[in-house]
């Protein structure tokens, strides 16, 4: 009966020891696809010059920057018309300021100056076609001047014909559709990304590696930068066997961990499986049969006829090191098998569970000195 207990407690301990490692989620955060935020056509200006405008020097950039400073400040006390002057002045300064360029823009249409307004918005549209408020600017553009002809933006056509090509499961035309929008705008962060992900669909890690680390560094401070990382690294993985896996961990404790880099995990096995062997093996007790009377408790020596050890924590011990290393073995397993779907381009196997689930039966025995009891153990997690 208390061996029977004693299986109870080593076998929950155990399992408690090695889950508490082990997450609830069967699968892998998947990369979702980034959609294209704006829209597919932009107005045709009027006046475009030929070339771009020159660099203004450090000086004229900085006085620019100062008449920007006190244009904002004017407008905010309601003095619009000096707020407009000091914006002409700094745009005269510094041409390649896109920021001016709308400022001004901006004021000449609250002041009613419409035509020159048309002028003003287009070229800040030259000089930042992806700005934050460059909706706004077409959408303005639009009411200010309607017979203002529209074409259609030759990169994000091509990068929603990416998306539409990938979300209807054609990998290889979305890629082909992202390398086009990127020939059209070769720094466009999301498209680097969006190929990532089409060339994962066919396999070509390698290539959605070099995609996926361009992006990073041209968005360093990325907001999935971690979990992009982690795809990276699971695509530069080598390849394994989950079934090797798991046959590792059940020959030898805490291999399975070790072969997937989880040495933490690894390391919990073998405590677990070291210290309930330890239990078993030094939990002891010797019964001696002796000739004559025994002395203050104990037999003589030489009257003694038979000794005889038990060691009654022996079998749950067993058990419990039996139960660490299924559940070391089930975890490296899960883990190889994500990997292996992410390998393939998808955030976790088309057949995995939402939670891993795994039963684990054990036969105990328990010898005694009045016979051999059998328990069996089911754990379920």
């Amino acid at each position: 009966m208390r061996a029977r207990r004693t299986v109870r407690s080593i076998v929950r301990v155990a399992a408690a020891l090695l889950l508490a490692g082990v997450p609830a989620g069967g699968a892998a955060q998947s990369l979702p696809l980034k959609v294209s935020p704006g829209i597919t056509e932009r107005p045709t200006c009027p006046d475009s010059p030929a070339e771009p405008p020159a660099a203004p020097t450090e000086r004229a950039r900085r006085e620019a920057e100062r008449l920007g400073a006190a244009a904002t400040k004017a407008a905010i006390l309601g003095d619009r018309a000096s707020a407009r002057e000091m914006l002409e002045k700094a745009v005269l300064l510094d041409q390649t300021s896109a920021y001016l360029a709308r400022e001004l823009a901006r004021a000449l249409d609250a002041e009613g100056k419409s035509r020159a307004a048309v002028s003003e918005y287009c070229r800040s549209l030259r000089l930042e076609p992806e700005a934050r408020d460059a909706g706004e600017i077409r959408a303005r553009l639009s009411a200010l001047e309607p017979r203002l002809r529209f074409v259609a933006d030759p990169a994000r056509v091509a990068f929603e014909e990416g998306v539409a090509s990938y979300r209807r499961g054609r990998p290889a035309e979305a890629e082909a559709a992202f390398s086009a929008a990127l020939r059209a705008r070769p720094s466009w962060p999301e498209a680097f990304y969006d190929r990532a992900l089409a060339r994962a669909a066919q396999a070509r890690h390698g290539l959605a590696v070099a995609d996926l680390r361009h992006y990073l560094s041209l968005v360093p401070d990325a907001p999935d930068r971690q979990l992009v990382l982690e795809w990276i690294a699971a695509w530069e993985a080598p390849e394994v066997d989950p079934r090797l896996v798991l046959a590792s961990g059940m020959a030898v404790p805490g291999l399975a961990q070790f072969q997937m880099g989880r040495p933490d995990r690894g390391l919990a096995v073998v405590g677990v499986v070291g210290a309930s062997m330890a239990v078993g093996l030094l939990k002891r007790t010797v019964h001696v049969e002796c000739r004559s009377d025994p002395v203050r408790g104990r037999c003589p020596s030489g009257e003694v006829r038979r000794r005889r050890t038990e060691r009654p924590l022996l079998a749950p011990a067993v058990g419990a090191a039996l139960v660490a290393m299924a559940v070391g073995a089930y975890d490296g397993w899960r883990i190889a098998r994500e990997r292996v779907a992410q390998r393939r381009g998808l955030g976790a196997a088309a057949d995995e569970p939402a939670r891993g689930e795994v039963e684990l039966g054990l036969r105990l025995l328990d010898a005694g000195a009045d016979g051999v009891h059998a328990e069996l153990v089911r754990l379920r997690f």
